[in-house]
């Protein structure tokens, strides 16, 4: 693998860590895992985001799905 497809899996290996124990919970009404990586020029990891989304009744005479979102902030070294 290239260098760059090194730093994106390890930045967002991480962020994935630090959800790890919303996922554990979640599981159930687990609907997906978001990733957003911010690159430098150079192609540094500077900030990496990741957030869950989960799957949720709302009871209001009709069925309808709602998301709510768990974040975690990784900051990548340089």
């Amino acid at each position: 693998m290239s260098d760059l497809t090194d730093r994106l899996t390890d930045a967002a290996a991480a962020a994935i860590a630090d959800l790890g124990p919303v996922l554990e919970h979640e599981l159930p009404k687990l609907r997906g895992v978001m990733l957003e990586l911010e690159l430098a020029n150079g192609g540094s990891v500077v900030e990496c985001n990741a957030w869950v989304a989960r799957r949720a009744s709302i009871h209001t005479g009709r069925r309808c799905r709602a998301d709510s979102r768990t974040e975690a902030t990784t900051e990548a070294t340089r």
